[in-house]
C-alpha cells in the first residue's frame, strides 16, 4: 500500500537514506553521504512555505518530493527542490501518484505553479512532460565557480 507521510525532523534521515541511493547511482554518480544529503533536506525542510513528503510502499520509504513557495506577480509559486524515486521502485507509477499529491496539496494552499531544474535530455525531462510539464523557453541556467 502507497502513502505519503510529510518530511519532519523524524523521518529526514530515512528521506536522505533515499536521495543518498538515488544521487550517487547512475545516471547522476554524485558524491553525496547520508549526512550531507540529510543536512540538504533540513536545509530546505526549514525554509519559509516548505511542503515535502516522503513516499512509502508497504511501510519502506520509496522516494521523495521537497521545496518551497514562494510569492510571484503570477500569484504563489512553488520551487521543487528535490524530487526522487528509489531505482527498486521506478517503474511503478511511484512518481507520477507523489507528483500528483503534491500538486493537490498545493492547490490547497493556493499555490498556481511549480518550478523546477532538471537534466536536459533526461529520463527526468521525458518523465515531467508526461506530466503536463513544459519547458520554460524564457530561462537559462548559468553557473560560475567562486
Amino acid at each position: 500500500m502507497t502513502s505519503y507521510k510529510p518530511i519532519t525532523a523524524e523521518n529526514v534521515r530515512q528521506a536522505a537514506q533515499v536521495y543518498c541511493d538515488v544521487f550517487t547511482g547512475d545516471p547522476w554518480y554524485e558524491d553525496w553521504s547520508l549526512e550531507d544529503a540529510e543536512q540538504r533536506l533540513k536545509e530546505i525542510s526549514e525554509t519559509p512555505r516548505f511542503t515535502g513528503f516522503i513516499v512509502f510502499e508497504k511501510e519502506e520509504p520509496a522516494g521523495l518530493i521537497a521545496g518551497n513557495a514562494r510569492h510571484s506577480y503570477q500569484g504563489p509559486a512553488y520551487y521543487l527542490a528535490e524530487f526522487c524515486i528509489h531505482p527498486d521502485f521506478q517503474g511503478q507509477g511511484l512518481g507520477a501518484g507523489m507528483l500528483q499529491h503534491l500538486e493537490k496539496e498545493l492547490k490547497k494552499q493556493g499555490i498556481v505553479s511549480i518550478f523546477l531544474l532538471t537534466a536536459d535530455n533526461s529520463g527526468a525531462e521525458r518523465f515531467y512532460k508526461r506530466q503536463g510539464y513544459e519547458v520554460n523557453e524564457k530561462r537559462i541556467v548559468m553557473r560560475k565557480g567562486i
